[in-house]
């Protein structure tokens, strides 16, 4: 009796012993596991490989930096996928720009870094002008920002002998090489194919009434009562 008693006991041993082997092979941190290595060598990290040390992965939806930090791709913004990672769609009727939702049609024509919208549906004047480009989410631009939409008139392109700009928006500054060239209301002279009078934002120094604007018909810069009506293409 006291031989079986002594056989129980070695095989209770040997088979707490195995289970105890499995629960260090399940629990990584106990044994095979060295948090001190880890410490010491992802420190503050929070993703990636450090000295061929694993610091951990990122949530999904999130990716991990070149600082080992977990960042949101997506953090103010709207749509689109940046690096693999979907930010989202727009509802109906808008698109997509810059990770941006927006209406369809508004601030989708691309030049020199700017977003033009569509011409406005009709002419305004100056001040109805501003209020429907805010509404729209731009503003109107500034005459440097008109006059670097004629094409085929170097006089009055933006870096043209006219003298109408940001710094200079008196009639003094204004001189015959403003007066653009010959009328072709075909669009020639505009990046978009635009003809016709536009409006810009930059309002005469010496005579508030009076704003600046561009004809695409002919490349001419000139300046209008504010009161008048001119075609409107916002920007932002």
């Amino acid at each position: 009796m006291r031989f079986l008693f002594l056989i129980f006991l070695s095989l209770l041993f040997v088979s707490c012993g195995s289970d105890l082997d499995e629960l260090k092979r399940l629990n990584p941190h106990d044994g095979g596991f060295d948090s001190k290595e880890h410490s010491s060598t992802c420190g503050n990290a929070e993703c990636g490989f450090i000295d061929g040390v694993d610091c951990g992965q990122c949530a999904n939806g999130f990716l991990c930096g070149n600082d080992n930090k977990c960042y949101d791709p997506c953090a103010g913004k709207e749509c689109g996928e940046i690096d693999g990672v979907d930010c989202g769609k727009c509802d109906d009727g808008n698109i997509c720009v810059q990770n941006q939702c927006q209406e369809d049609g508004t601030f989708i024509y691309e030049h020199n870094g700017l977003y033009w919208s569509d011409i406005a549906y009709e002419k305004m004047d100056h001040v109805s002008a501003g209020l429907y480009c805010e509404y729209l989410g731009g503003r109107l631009p500034t005459i440097d920002e008109l006059r670097a939409l004629i094409l085929n008139c170097p006089a009055t392109e933006l870096k043209g002998t006219c003298g109408v700009n940001e710094k200079c928006l008196s009639s003094d500054c204004w001189s015959i090489a403003c007066d653009g060239c010959s009328f072709d209301d075909s669009g020639v002279y505009s990046v978009f194919g635009d003809n016709g009078w536009f409006w810009s934002s930059s309002v005469r120094s010496d005579d508030e009434n009076d704003a600046w604007d561009v004809s695409f018909s002919s490349g001419r810069v000139g300046s209008s009562n504010r009161g008048d009506i001119d075609d409107v293409r916002c920007v932002r």
